[in-house]
């Protein structure tokens, strides 16, 4: 009987053990999804009048729990080695972060290696690296000639990994410090080349280095090939970018990503803020780059509508996003967008009372995204000569941000931030190289916003990557920290932040604003 009851309970154990397991694995499969939530700017609205609402959606992907064998990586490195990249020690660092990346190698990965300067030249062509040595010494040979062919560039490296049937991740890593002058040179062709790339399989992240690249060129290229874009003015930092894009590489939660928005009946005038967008086959298609683990992104709706009478609710629309997830599933998940419709005046007042705080959030971001345009609607104008024009746009939206500031520390760093450019703006009048770093530094604050990404103008305890390891060197070249240059904003960083605070008379939260960015020389 007793050697029963140990049979028994052994039998149970296991049978409770693989139920479990089972349960778990049931359990990763429906969580391994998009979380995606969306706020409206109204809660209920009357019948029968046209209204303009705007939708603040925001997207997280999972955290992909840790495994012994990730997947694998194909990455066709493309260079530009013209001319320019010979001053600042432009090419000595990206010879140096291009070695990084083939650090970061693991043995299933893959990497392709490209030059180009007013021809294009393969220096390794895509495959294994089981000789890192070589590949160092490669990159040790590259120098700066010539002129910028870099459509040329782009298509020999989208050319290496479409070749290839890869079951892991494809991207291009584009670096180019200078502007596109000979093949395929405007910003719109070039973003469709990316655009068809990413079709195929292909996503292209860009690095603009310096002060003379076309920033409008990268940005597209990166928005409409599913990747990043890094604007990076001090060359030292290069190392930090190509650490965190091997990362979010490695770490690639979504593939082949689509996001669309179908509209419901009524609804029209249909936008997504600071995204570049396609209206086809009754649905608005917005270019969003695939998600790493544990990222979120946030897209900004903006759309008209006339409520109809006698409905509840007003349907405006459906977000639909489709794509293949780490472990190779196809998802498709489908957002409804919706609003109350309330014959009451009291019912109306009250719905919108109660959602005060999520009505509150929409508003304090459409704030954000308005400030952040007129950011680089004002350098435009500094540029075009009209440095009057300029300071009036500045001054005009630190007013507008000045109510809601004390409340929303993003808003706060934005004041803060077109402060410092308006008290520049005297000084950078006579300087196109100080236009030109406004410009690029306007630019990239404004797309990182319109993604939900608050990076651009300000640093806190949580963030990671490139510009918090730069934080971080900076903070320990005063002597006020002493932790690792891992590129993650912990305590101890925090702590250096308010010791920085309190030296140079600002308050002391911790958050390195642009006040605290620009005293470290960052």
């Amino acid at each position: 009987m007793r050697q029963n009851g140990v049979l028994h309970t052994t039998t149970t154990w296991l049978c409770v053990w693989c139920l479990l397991l089972f349960c778990v694995a049931v359990d990763r499969g429906r969580a391994a999804e998009l979380t995606v939530e969306s706020r409206s700017s109204v809660a209920a609205v009357a019948p029968g009048a046209p209204v303009a609402i705007k939708v603040l959606v925001e997207i997280a992907a999972p955290e992909i729990p840790p495994q012994v064998k990730r997947q694998p990586l194909a990455i066709s490195l493309v260079i530009d080695h013209s001319g320019s990249m010979f001053s600042a020690k432009k090419m000595e660092y990206a010879i140096q972060a291009g070695k990084v990346l083939v650090r970061a190698l693991e043995p299933q990965d893959e990497l392709g290696l490209i030059i180009y300067d007013d021809k294009v030249t393969t220096l390794y062509p895509l495959g294994k690296v089981p000789d890192k040595e070589k590949l160092y010494k490669l990159l040790d040979t590259i120098t700066p000639d010539g002129s910028t062919f870099l459509s040329g560039g782009l298509e020999a490296g989208v050319g290496q990994l479409k070749e290839r049937r890869f079951e892991g991740v494809s991207r291009v890593i584009l670096l180019s410090d200078g502007l596109a002058n000979q093949g395929v040179t405007g910003a719109v062709p070039m973003g469709q080349l990316a655009a068809k790339a990413r079709k195929q399989g292909v996503n292209i992240s860009t690095i603009g280095l310096g002060a003379d690249y076309d920033e409008d060129l990268m940005q597209a290229v990166a928005q409409q090939g599913g990747g990043q874009y890094y604007y990076v003015n001090d060359v030292e930092n290069l190392p930090a970018v190509f650490r965190q894009e091997a990362h979010l590489a490695a770490a690639m939660f979504s593939k082949d990503l689509t996001v669309a928005v179908i509209p419901a009946v009524g609804t029209k005038q249909l936008k997504a803020r600071g995204y570049t967008q396609e209206q086809r086959d009754g649905a608005l298609y917005i270019d969003m780059s695939n998600l790493s683990s544990g990222e979120k992104r946030q897209v900004l709706l903006e759309m008209e509508c006339t409520p109809a009478k006698g409905e509840a609710q007003q349907q405006l629309g459906v977000l639909k996003f489709n794509y293949k997830t780490e472990d190779g599933r196809t998802k498709s998940q489908e957002t409804p967008l919706t609003i109350n419709v309330l014959e009451d005046a009291k019912a109306i007042a009250d719905a919108n009372a109660k959602a005060a705080p999520a009505i509150r959030q929409v508003e304090e971001e459409v704030l954000l995204m308005d400030a952040s345009e007129a950011h680089v609607a004002a350098i435009d104008k500094l540029k075009s000569g009209d440095a009057k024009g300029a300071k009036k746009i500045l001054e005009e939206n630190q007013r507008k941000l000045a109510p809601v500031a004390s409340g929303n520390k993003a808003i706060a760093s934005k004041m803060e931030q077109l402060a410092v450019d308006e008290k520049q703006l005297e000084r950078a009048a006579g300087n196109v190289s100080m236009q030109k770093e406004m410009s690029k530094s306007s630019k990239s604050s404004a797309y990182m916003s319109a993604q939900g990404k608050k990076e651009g103008i300000m640093l806190r305890k949580g963030d990671s990557g490139y510009r918090v390891e730069a934080l971080q060197k900076a903070l320990k070249a005063k002597g006020l920290y002493t932790g690792p240059q891992d590129g993650v904003f912990t305590e101890a960083v925090e702590t250096a932040v308010k010791a920085s605070q309190k030296a140079n008379g600002l308050a002391e939260d911790g958050v390195a604003g642009p006040n605290v960015l620009k005293q470290l020389g960052l």
